[in-house]
C-alpha cells in the first residue's frame, strides 16, 4: 500500500504564509487531483487552485514539486503554500487525509532522507543542531557537520584503515612470506597516523563540550573597581546601579552581550571583600557560589588602587578557570604594579572610553575562540554517542598496533581494523540500529 505522509512544515498560527508538505506514491496523483495540474514542472512554482474531493476551492496555493532522484526525502514531495490561516491548514490537511496520506511522525522526513542516502546520520543530526542554535557559533558548526566535514573526517580514516586491511590480508594468503621489517614500520606508522587523527576529534569533543549556545562571563573584583560600569558599558545601556558608595551591587544581574559569533551572558555580582551588613554578605557569597557554573572570570581591578588582599584568593581560582584580568581607570594615577602579575590575559581600559570597551568585547572574543577551539570554517560537532563510538576506533586501533609490534597473527590484527571500520559505520550510518534512529528523529519537530 503506498505511504504518503503529510505535514505543516510552518509554525502554527496565523502568518503570511503556510508551507504543507507531502511525501510519498501520492504526491503526484494529489498535484493532478486536487490542484487540476498534470505535471507540476519539477521545482519551479506553479500557481494553482486547491480543490476537496466534493469540490471546493479551498486557496490558491503555490505548489513546489520535485522529483525523487532531487528531492530531500528520496520520494516525490510537493510543498503547498497556502495563505496563513489556520483554517486553510486544517482543511487542506483533513482533505489530504482523506485522499489516504497520513500524519508525519516527528523527523520523519529527515528520517527517510537518512535511509534514502541523501544524508548520512551526522548531518541528520546536524539538521536538528541547525533548527535548535541560539548563537552563530553553533549554527556554523552545526553547518560544518550538514556539509559533510564529520564525515569526509571519518570516511577519510576509514579507507585507510580499509588499505591497512588489504596489505595485511595479502601477506594473510602468502604466509610462507615473512613481513619486511620495513614494511612493518610502515604499517605501524599507517596505524598511528589513523590513530592520532581519531584522538584529535576526541579531544576536539572534550575542548567544546561545555559549549552550548550561550556562554558565561562573570564580573568578579573588589567593589568600586568600575565593574557595573563595565557591565554597563558593555551591553550599552545603564542596567545596572553606579555609585561612589562601595558594596552598591547585593545581587547580581545579568544581560545577553551579542559578541561575533558568540551569545556572552554577562553577569555583574557583588564585590568580593569583607561585608559587613547581612544583604551585602548574601550579595557576596551569592557572587562567589556563581563561579563553578560560568566559563570565563573578568577580574576587574583598579588600577588607582594598590593590590587588594581578595587578588590573591581570585588568583588562585584562576587555576581551574579561564580568566581576563582587566585593569580598569587607566586614566588615574597608577598604583598597580602588573610586572608580577600570574595570568596571561591581561587589558588596560578605561571604563567610559567607548573604544576601550571595544578592544574589551575583541578581547574577550578572542578569549572564548581559543577556549572553545573554535573555528567556524572546521570547528566540529562532536556529539556524546559520537565520542562513545570514536574511543571505540582508539581502542580497536591501539590493540592491532599492539598486535602487529608483538608479531601476532596477521588475521587478529586485520579482526581489530575492522571493528574500528564498524565503529565508524555507527557514527556514519547506522541504518539498522532502530533504538538510536528513535532517539535522534523523535528530537525533532513534525514537518521537518
Amino acid at each position: 500500500m503506498p505511504d504518503t505522509i503529510i505535514a505543516q512544515a510552518t509554525p502554527p498560527g496565523s502568518s503570511a504564509i503556510s508551507v504543507i508538505r507531502i511525501s510519498g506514491d501520492l504526491t503526484s496523483s494529489i498535484a493532478k487531483a486536487a490542484c487540476k495540474i498534470e505535471f507540476p514542472a519539477p521545482r519551479r512554482a506553479n500557481l494553482a487552485d486547491y480543490h476537496t474531493l466534493s469540490n471546493d476551492c479551498i486557496d490558491q496555493v503555490i505548489l513546489t514539486y520535485y522529483q525523487k532522484e532531487k528531492s530531500y526525502t528520496g520520494e516525490e514531495i510537493l510543498e503547498i503554500c497556502t495563505h496563513g490561516n489556520p483554517l486553510i491548514v486544517e482543511l487542506i490537511i483533513k482533505d489530504l487525509l482523506q485522499r489516504g496520506c497520513r500524519t508525519a511522525e516527528p523527523g520523519e522526513f529527515t528520517r527517510k532522507a537518512f535511509l534514502a542516502g541523501k544524508i548520512d546520520l551526522t548531518q541528520a543530526e546536524a539538521v536538528a543542531k541547525i533548527i535548535k542554535s541560539k548563537s552563530q557559533a553553533e549554527l556554523k558548526i552545526a553547518n560544518n557537520n550538514l556539509r559533510g566535514k564529520l564525515s569526509d573526517k571519518l570516511i577519510e580514516q576509514q579507507n585507510h584503515m580499509l588499505d591497512l586491511k588489504a596489505k595485511l590480508e595479502a601477506y594473510v594468503d602468502f604466509p610462507e612470506d615473512d613481513i619486511p621489517q620495513k614494511d612493518k614500520q610502515l604499517l605501524l606508522g599507517e596505524i598511528y597516523n589513523v590513530q592520532s587523527a581519531i584522538s584529535k576529534l576526541i579531544q576536539s569533543a572534550e575542548e567544546t563540550k561545555s559549549f552550548k549556545g550561550k556562554v558565561k562571563a562573570l564580573l568578579i573584583g573588589p567593589p568600586n573597581a568600575g565593574k557595573s560600569t563595565i557591565f554597563n558599558s558593555l551591553i550599552g545601556s545603564e542596567r545596572a546601579l553606579v555609585s561612589e558608595e562601595a558594596g552598591t551591587t547585593r545581587d547580581y544581574i545579568n544581560e545577553d552581550l551579542f559578541l561575533d559569533d558568540f551569545i556572552v551572558e554577562i553577569i555583574d555580582a557583588a564585590g568580593i571583600h569583607n561585608g559587613e551588613g547581612h544583604l551585602e554578605v548574601a550579595g557576596i557569597d551569592k557572587a562567589l557560589s556563581l563561579i563553578p557554573e560560568v566559563d570565563l572570570l573578568i577580574c576587574i581591578l583598579d588600577s588607582s588602587l594598590p593590590y587588594p588582599s581578595e587578588f590573591f584568593s581570585l588568583v588562585k581560582l584562576s587555576e581551574t578557570k579561564k580568566v581576563l584580568l582587566v585593569e580598569n581607570k587607566t586614566d588615574l594615577e597608577r598604583a598597580l604594579q602588573w610586572n608580577d602579575q600570574p595570568f596571561e590575559n591581561t587589558i588596560s581600559i578605561t571604563a567610559t572610553n567607548e573604544d576601550d570597551i571595544k578592544d574589551l568585547k575583541n578581547y574577550i572574543g578572542d578569549i572564548l575562540r581559543e577556549y572553545f577551539n573554535y573555528d567556524p570554517k572546521h570547528s566540529l560537532a562532536i556529539e556524546a554517542r559520537h565520542v562513545i563510538h570514536l574511543k571505540e576506533i582508539e581502542e580497536s586501533l591501539h590493540k592491532s598496533k599492539s598486535l602487529l609490534e608483538h608479531g601476532e597473527d596477521f588475521e587478529l590484527v586485520s579482526f581489530e581494523l575492522e571493528e574500528g571500520m564498524i565503529a565508524i559505520g555507527n557514527i556514519i550510518g547506522a541504518k539498522d540500529n532502530e533504538d538510536v534512529l528513535d532517539s535522534l528523529f523523535n528530537q525533532f519537530c513534525i514537518g521537518k
